[in-house]
This record gives C-alpha cells, sequence and structure tokens, in this order.
C-alpha cells in the first residue's frame, strides 16, 4: 500500500462525521439612501439580483411628492454604485410602487399593486432604466393587487393578484402571464382546488417551465387553513400538484415565500409553530414529483421569528429570512444561509457593527453570483424609518476534504482519498501543489480537521 503508517493515524481521527460550522458573515457594504432628507422610506422592502445588478424598493417616496408612491434603486453589485433610480411617470397615492421586484434576462419588472388600475407591473432595460411598457390586467377590479408578486425566467413573466376574486369568493387569487417582450397575455392560472380567501399568487417564482404559486390561506384537504403551493408544468399545462404541509395547522402560512431552481422548491410556513409560537420553517420538496425532502429552521429560534419570511435559492445556496428574530436585538430579525446538499445551516448573515437601529432584517432576500441582498426596510436613520439593505459574499461551499462530494466529511472521504490517489486524479491533490504524492495524506487529514 503506497500510504504507509499515516493509515493508522487516519482511523483515529476519523470517528466522527464532521458537519459544516455555522459562521458570522458580515456585510461587504450596505445600501442606504446616501442623503437623509425625509424622503424613500422603508428602503429594502423588496430585493432582487441577477449578475452584476442588485435592485432595492422603498415603498414611499416623499419627492414625488404622492405618498406611496414607491421608489426603486438599481445598484452595480461589486461596488454599490448607485446607478439608477425609478419613479412612475403616473404616480397616483398609494400606488406602492416597488412592491415586488424580479430581474432576468436584462429585464426589470417592478409590481405597484395599489395603482387605480387594480395594481401594475412596470417594465424596464435593467441596465439602463429605459421604460418599456406597463402591464394592467384586462379583467382588473381596483382591489385585485395585481403586481404584488413578480417573477421572470425565459421571456416570460408571471404576475400574482392574489385579491382576485371570482363568481362570490373573494380575494381567491388569479396567476397572469405574459410574453414579457411584447406584453401579449398567455394565460391566467387560477387552479379549482382553491379555495376562497386563499390568496393564490401571493408569492411565485419561476425557473424555466416550472412555475410555484403560493397561496398562504389555502386550505388542506380537512380545511384547514395551514396554506398550499401549487406546482405548474408550463410546458404541458397540466392541472397543477397542490401541496399542503403534512403538519400544517391553522395559520401557519405556508406558502408566504416560495423559491426554486427547477430541482428543489423551498415554501416559507413562518407562522409554524413548532417548536415555539411563530417560530416559523421552511419546507424542502423535489421538484419534478412534489416528493417532501425534509424541513429546515435556524440554530437561532426564537418565538415570533418568522423564520420562512423570504426565500432565494442558487447552486448549492439556499438564504433564510427570518424577518422578526432577535439574535441581534428585539425585532432586528436575521437572514440565514444553508448549504442545500445537506440542508445543513453553514452561516448566519448580520449587519455590522451590530447596532440597535436594524429592524426587520430579513424582510427580503436574493441571490446571485455568489452574493446575497438582505432587506431591512424598518432600519432607523436619524430617528426615521429610512430602510436600508446589505450585500454580502458568501463562502464557497466547495470543500476540498469532501472527496466524494456527498457534502460530509465521513470516514467514506479516506476511501475516496484512496482511490484518488491510486488513480492519480485531481482530488488526490490536497496541499494545492499540482502533485499527487503522500505528503497530499497529511494535508487531508488537517482538511479534515478543520472542517468545512
Amino acid at each position: 500500500m503506497r500510504i504507509g503508517m499515516p493509515f493508522i493515524t487516519s482511523v483515529v481521527i476519523m470517528t466522527t462525521t464532521h458537519a459544516a460550522c455555522s459562521q458570522i458573515i458580515n456585510q461587504d457594504y450596505k445600501l442606504d439612501h446616501q442623503i437623509h432628507n425625509g424622503w424613500a422610506v422603508s428602503l429594502g422592502r423588496d430585493v432582487c439580483a441577477d449578475g452584476d445588478l442588485l435592485a432595492v424598493s422603498a415603498d414611499y417616496d416623499s419627492r414625488t411628492p404622492i405618498e406611496g408612491g414607491g421608489v426603486v434603486y438599481v445598484y452595480d453589485a461589486d461596488t454599490g454604485l448607485r446607478l439608477y433610480r425609478l419613479v412612475q411617470d403616473d404616480t397616483e397615492e398609494h400606488d406602492v410602487f416597488g412592491t415586488s421586484l424580479d430581474i432576468a434576462d436584462g429585464f426589470l419588472a417592478v409590481g405597484a399593486p395599489g395603482t387605480s388600475e387594480g395594481g401594475s407591473v412596470y417594465y424596464y432595460h435593467a441596465l439602463s432604466g429605459a421604460f418599456l411598457r406597463k402591464f394592467v390586467a384586462h379583467d382588473a377590479t381596483p382591489s385585485d393587487r395585481f403586481g404584488n408578486a413578480v417573477s421572470m425566467d425565459d421571456g416570460i413573466l408571471a404576475v400574482g393578484a392574489y385579491a382576485y376574486s371570482v363568481s362570490g369568493m373573494g380575494r381567491v387569487g388569479q396567476v397572469y402571464l405574459y410574453e414579457a417582450a411584447s406584453g401579449m397575455l398567455i394565460d391566467q392560472l387560477l387552479p379549482e382546488e382553491v379555495s376562497a380567501g386563499a390568496n393564490y399568487g401571493a408569492s411565485l417564482d419561476l425557473h424555466e417551465n416550472l412555475l410555484v404559486v403560493g397561496a398562504a390561506n389555502d386550505v388542506n384537504d380537512d380545511l384547514v387553513e395551514c396554506g398550499a403551493i401549487y406546482i405548474h408544468d408550463l410546458d404541458t399545462n397540466e392541472q397543477a400538484v397542490k401541496i399542503c404541509p403534512h403538519d400544517g395547522v391553522e395559520l401557519d402560512r405556508f406558502g408566504a415565500s416560495v423559491a426554486t431552481d427547477g430541482e428543489v422548491i423551498l415554501v416559507g410556513s413562518p407562522r409554524d409553530d413548532t417548536p415555539g409560537l411563530n417560530t416559523g420553517s421552511v419546507y424542502v420538496y423535489e421538484a419534478e414529483t412534489g416528493e417532501f425532502i425534509t424541513k429546515i429552521k435556524s440554530t437561532i429560534i426564537n418565538t415570533d421569528g418568522w423564520f420562512g419570511t423570504d426565500v432565494a435559492v442558487e447552486g448549492n445556496i439556499a438564504i433564510v429570512g427570518s424577518y422578526a428574530n432577535n439574535s441581534v436585538g428585539l425585532g432586528s430579525g436575521a437572514a440565514y444561509m444553508f448549504d442545500m446538499r445537506t440542508w445543513e445551516q453553514v452561516a448566519q448573515l448580520q449587519p455590522a457593527p451590530t447596532v440597535n437601529n436594524v429592524y426587520e432584517f430579513g424582510s427580503s432576500v436574493a441571490l446571485a453570483n455568489g452574493k446575497a441582498l438582505v432587506g431591512a426596510p424598518r432600519e432607523f436613520t436619524i430617528n426615521k424609518q429610512f430602510g436600508a439593505a446589505y450585500v454580502f459574499t458568501l463562502p464557497d461551499l466547495e470543500c476540498i476534504a469532501d472527496v466524494n462530494g456527498d457534502g460530509l466529511l465521513t470516514p467514506t472521504d479516506f476511501t475516496a482519498w484512496v482511490s484518488a490517489f491510486n488513480a492519480g486524479a485531481d482530488a488526490c491533490d490536497q496541499n494545492a501543489d499540482g502533485t499527487c504524492s503522500p505528503t497530499d495524506f497529511t494535508s487531508w487529514i488537517t482538511n479534515y480537521n478543520i472542517g468545512c
């Protein structure tokens, strides 16, 4: 055997399984109003990210000067430089422009569910901020809240209208699908199983042909109002798959937030009461089959923490917001990072320095290119609720000692390293010297003990 005596040392070392250790990550930079002169309150109400662009909204901007007009800022993700500011040309009171955001395919969609048309969505060129078109539902009533949620992918725009009513059933909800470039309506979605007051369309996420829609006030088969999600295959247009939590109880608000990467679906249930009142949970399902995978919670559990307020996924990373968590201060909020290969919590995102003026951090979360964007719409500056958003660079989850790539450090990784050593494979090189030699075994032991 080419390894020699170090093998005995390895037997002693590999007696336990190493899971990822949760760490505190502080922001790269903070996005705020720069000049605090009494305008644009609640920055961070929603956030989105794509490529090198970040967008952050505030649902009030007194410079319009119409109450509840709203504003959206777009930034360069690497530098934090503000590129431009968006407001409506047709602003009315309480439009709440910026309630929802999404960037995809080089375009930006901004929801304004309070407009007099029953809600609207404004569509822009993402890099320049040039206005392209306004979407309004053809069958809208003034209270539909069209634009409360938006999501785009592959040229399709999905718009939620959670308060849409039909056939005497109030606030059932509905989702509209548009060809974004032309503005043409493709379809309107409202599954037959949706109950009165379900708020179908309150949350949604579109990935290629997969659309996940939340209905946080829907009922299960036992008529318990725990919430539900609906999974739509836009290629087949088959009847949507409805999922309710297997352990759901009244007012859990399962479906308040959703995210998918096409492989798995994350569903926020921020008022789930296990193990404490409104501590919140996130349920994970297999996207193709709807099969339940696991249920995740943060390592810091607070009563009324609302873990699952918002969720985002990219690559092997999931981010979960917990906007009322007390981890730093009363109502400060929190955001947590999970490794989607193991569903272990690997980090807590936290503003620094730790101060007492940050509130509702984690109300909104987004991921792009290894960065996380987290909104804190009730952050106080000069005794006013201006709000802010924070940008974090996330750690690389690739773990060199995890030779078999299962997301855990176990004795099977030693066997995998031996195989890599004998084959002269890249995974043998544990000290990054470009060669495969017995010294890499010593390095593997060190890497194993450090953990991931």
